[in-house]
């Protein structure tokens, strides 16, 4: 059974991969993935055999793992699942910058993963603006870990000393971000301007009115965060891809 709408189903349901067979009875390169076998039976992808799946559970335990042995403060933020893709996001208080006084950004990790393929088992580094939750998706900047060798003891435990020691250091990693965001706070912007970013941005235009109305200062960091603000309210896939294709653009060649 196929379904379009998984807003009803969790991410965290039983999977399994289920081989597939030709119209002559033979068995195939591919293999089904299948939410929920012995239930609703959901398809959720086709990928080859030898398709290293992990579960959604897994992914997940294995980050909150992580993030407990770093011994720091966490908070689960963002859940996203469309059937196919899983991504969650906690937040890390202990790391935060301030690009002004008063204005908080705190940085955190989110888990990705996929049963089609898409997307590989790992972690990426994001932030978020404290005044209204807003995502920034400036993995780009801050980096990952992607696990390569899951299911291979030795090396997947070093995998996971290594990505521990990566969430250890995001905090001075975090600090090339400092100066773009003081620059974009000095920098003030026309309705004139703001439209040229736009038309730089390609942002789908039944957006645009939403994030005008967002904005809270007529500077870069203003028009910004408008637009992170409504992509992170968006709470889907396709937001996620505009916020950092947002962030890209804003980010870009600021001396970093």
């Amino acid at each position: 059974m196929n379904r379009k709408n998984f807003s009803d189903v969790t991410p965290f349901l039983d999977v399994e991969l289920v081989p597939l067979f030709t119209q002559g009875g033979q068995e195939s390169s591919r293999c089904a993935v299948i939410l929920d076998p012995s239930e609703k039976h959901i398809e959720a992808g086709v990928v080859s055999k030898d398709y290293r799946l992990v579960s959604n559970l897994e992914a997940r335990n294995i980050a909150l793992d992580i993030l407990t042995k770093t011994g720091l403060p966490f908070e689960e933020r963002t859940v996203l699942f469309d059937g196919k893709r899983y991504l969650q996001r906690w937040a890390i208080p202990d790391f935060h910058l301030e690009p002004r006084p008063g204005d908080i950004v705190r940085l955190g990790l989110e888990v990705h993963n996929s049963y089609d393929g898409s997307s590989h088992f790992s972690l990426a580094f994001v932030a978020e603006r404290l005044t209204c939750l807003n995502g920034m998706m400036v993995d780009f900047l801050l980096g990952g870990f992607r696990f390569r060798h899951y299911g291979e003891n030795g090396a997947f435990n070093q995998e996971l000393d290594q990505a521990m020691d990566s969430i250890r250091r995001l905090d001075a990693q975090s600090n090339k971000l400092l100066p773009a965001m003081q620059r974009m706070i000095g920098t003030s912007l026309d309705r004139r301007e703001m439209q040229q970013i736009f038309n730089a941005l390609g942002l789908p235009n039944n957006y645009l009115a939403k994030i005008f109305l967002a904005i809270e200062e007529d500077t870069e960091w203003g028009l910004y965060n408008a637009c992170t603000r409504i992509m992170t309210e968006l709470g889907s896939f396709r937001g996620e891809v505009l916020n950092r294709q947002v962030s890209h653009y804003f980010f870009a060649d600021r001396d970093l």
